[in-house]
């Protein structure tokens, strides 16, 4: 494999590996949101508020940061797989 072409497929395997913690980030909140709704008690509003909180700033860093690296833009493979 040529240098530039391994270049690539690493450039693409770390975007995968990022978009993965955001999409595990992603199921958190979820869970999150769901014991809210279905068994959290009267007095626990404020702690989950605090963790949704907490949870929604890494999630949008994260994708932010990994939607805004070179890789995004050199690699081919990740632009077609992305639409």
């Amino acid at each position: 494999m040529k240098k530039s072409n391994t270049k690539i497929v690493s450039d693409y395997n770390k975007l995968m590996a990022e978009e993965k913690n955001v999409i595990i980030l992603g199921s958190i909140d979820s869970i999150l949101n769901w014991d809210m709704e279905t068994l959290m008690p009267p007095r626990g509003i404020s702690l989950r508020s605090l963790q949704l909180a907490q949870i929604s700033q890494l999630r949008h860093r994260r994708s932010r940061i990994h939607k805004s690296g070179n890789y995004w833009k050199r690699s081919p493979k990740a632009r077609s797989t992305h639409h």
